[in-house]
């Protein structure tokens, strides 16, 4: 049920809407900590010096490299497919079963590495990246069908703050699992088994829109159709794919965000690593101190995205030239 009013035309207070951003909030948190996980894993997994009782994996620096490239070889491939498939039967039971899969999987990645070579290892993380792959996409379209223009700068920005959450998160509890008696495979049950509970309570609290939710309000309905009504209307116009793919700013677009990308990944995926290896911190300060980057950055994202939404709505830079001047400034 929903505790808002509507107030002239708009729905204020906690609504169905909003429920909805923080289940899909969790997943992409979720979904991002069985990408991460790896990280400070791996170094546990492959430390020669720890005390543990649990096997040391004899992996040299050549083949953890290619272990943490393989969950982003698999990942490229389903993007597109997997939202062009989140449009036509609905993101709820594709990321349902996109977080299933890679929950299952995560959970069996200690039996797999310490039974069966670094291959299939390497595999499995390429599968959970190819499983993952469709998670992000699905999700933007579930955003689309859910939260009103008017919100969208807060949510999108809500939603998205997950992945720096799980990233955060997941570096700074890996650490200390990994350092606790339960050793590194702690890591991956925990992170695969908190995801597959997200499965279960999306199966049965998400919903595909405001259409086919049972107990969202009539002028909630009413609310969030009206200022998606535009959005619906330019849908039905063809892309015009060479277009967009020859154009300089979208070239300009591919080409900051091949950079960002390449960055948060680079530090995500070696960080732990190097304060292991060239800095020589134990595996729960490594954990920690890998983490804070992502922790900051949550922080940020949500205070810029506040300053979108206000500077639009109050007019203090032109609606024209506030988004590329809200850019610049940030940048």
């Amino acid at each position: 049920e929903m505790s808002a009013t509507k107030l002239n035309g708009k729905t204020r207070g906690i609504g169905v809407r909003h429920y909805q951003a923080m289940m899909t909030f969790a997943g992409v948190v979720l979904s991002y900590s069985m990408r991460v996980n790896l990280s400070v894993a791996i170094v546990a997994m492959t430390d020669t010096e720890t005390e543990s009782d649990i096997k040391v994996l004899p992996w040299d620096s050549s083949r953890k490299g290619i272990i943490l490239s393989a969950m982003f070889w698999g990942y490229v491939v389903l993007p597109a497919p997997g939202g062009h498939l989140a449009r036509i039967v609905g993101p709820k039971y594709v990321a349902f079963w996109v977080m299933v899969v890679s929950s299952i999987a995560t959970i069996l990645c200690p039996y797999i590495a310490l039974n069966y070579n670094w291959m299939v290892f390497c595999f499995t993380r390429g599968f959970i990246g190819l499983a993952q792959g469709s998670f992000i996409p699905c999700i933007n379209v579930h955003i689309a069908r859910w939260v009103p223009l008017s919100e969208k700068n807060r949510i999108f920005s809500g939603v998205f703050v997950g992945t720096q959450v799980g990233a955060s998160l997941t570096l700074l509890v890996a650490g200390y699992l990994a350092s606790s008696s339960w050793g590194w495979p702690s890591i991956f049950y925990v992170t695969g088994l908190c995801s597959l509970i997200w499965s279960l309570v999306w199966f049965f609290l998400g919903a595909d829109s405001p259409d086919s939710h049972p107990t969202i309000s009539d002028y909630e309905r009413d609310f969030i159709k009206s200022e998606l009504m535009a959005s619906e209307n330019i849908s039905t116009l063809r892309t015009p794919w060479r277009k967009i793919l020859t154009s300089g700013p979208v070239i300009a677009i591919y080409a900051s965000s091949f950079g960002y990308v390449w960055n948060y990944w680079t530090l995500a995926t070696m960080l732990p690593s190097y304060f292991s290896h060239v800095l020589g911190y134990n595996i729960k300060n490594n954990g920690l101190i890998s983490s804070l980057p992502y922790l900051l950055k949550c922080f940020l994202i949500l205070a810029i995205s506040w300053i979108t939404d206000y500077t639009t709505t109050r007019n203090i830079i032109s609606w024209i030239t506030d988004y590329t001047t809200t850019r610049n400034i940030i940048s």
